[in-house]
């Protein structure tokens, strides 16, 4: 089923995806391909309406959207290699970049999957009824609470100005832990290793300086291995690699006439 937009909407997303290789099958239709490599594409259909509440008229304007699976061998190594860009900016605009390893114990994945189970509760679901991938997602979601106290607890104790990169990956066990890149924004407000290890309560931590691109390598190689492996990052992390993905991706424009 169609999304229904705004006319104004669907013109301005069809502005672009002409300007970016769309194909123009009719007055009103446009075909946008913009999958790339990926194995098993997604169809999403756009549908823009006037909104005659509003006094607006004109032709109604549709495009289908040919998008990435993100769950293909391609889709996967297309996400590591697009984090791994934006890990390589923020190591080479930083001042000190850490590495470092994050665990729970035994006992606090337990209190994890309670909270899981809980807030699925109320929603009539249970743990075991979903899929391997939404227990892992759900697992996620309750360590987030202990991830964000943890960064909030460093930058208090510290002072630091920090950014960072955190892939989730499964055990064997289908349990999460964590790999994660923490970059110093200023060298006036340093963060110590003791800092990062002790600010962890819930289980174990290992932190080591860096000074080797490879850590982007080794963060995100699992993005590229599992759907399963999650990211949480800092906002507009890496900004600055997004101007390579761009042109790594760019289509050639083909001429075609406007339907505005």
């Amino acid at each position: 089923m169609a999304r229904v937009h705004r006319l104004g909407a669907a013109r301005q997303l069809a502005a672009r995806a002409l300007a970016s290789g769309g194909i123009q099958d009719s007055p009103s239709a446009i075909r946008w391909d913009i999958s790339a490599s990926c194995e098993s594409p997604v169809l999403v259909p756009f549908e823009g309406r006037p909104d005659t509440r509003r006094g607006e008229a004109g032709m109604p304007v549709e495009i289908v959207m040919e998008t990435r699976c993100r769950r293909c061998r391609q889709c996967l190594r297309y996400r590591a290699w697009l984090w791994r860009n934006r890990a390589l900016a923020e190591i080479a605009s930083c001042h000190r970049t850490w590495f470092g390893t994050i665990t729970l114990r035994p006992e606090e994945h337990y209190l994890a999957e309670l909270r899981s189970s809980a807030h699925l509760a109320r929603r009539g679901v249970t743990l075991q009824s979903l899929s391997q991938e939404e227990r892992f997602a759900e697992r996620h979601r309750a360590i987030s609470r202990d991830l964000t106290n943890w960064l909030k607890r460093i930058r208090k104790v510290s002072g630091a100005k920090l950014r960072f990169c955190l892939v989730a990956e499964a055990h064997k066990s289908g349990l999460p832990h964590y790999h994660i890149l923490v970059h110093e924004c200023s060298i006036e407000h340093p963060v110590t290793k003791r800092q990062l290890q002790d600010s962890w309560r819930a289980g174990f931590t290992q932190f080591k300086l860096v000074d080797d691109p490879r850590a982007a390598f080794y963060v995100t190689k699992y993005l590229s291995k599992s759907i399963l492996a999650r990211v949480r990052a800092s906002l507009h992390y890496g900004k600055n690699a997004l101007s390579i993905a761009a042109r790594e991706n760019s289509v050639k424009i083909r001429p075609t006439n406007s339907i505005l």
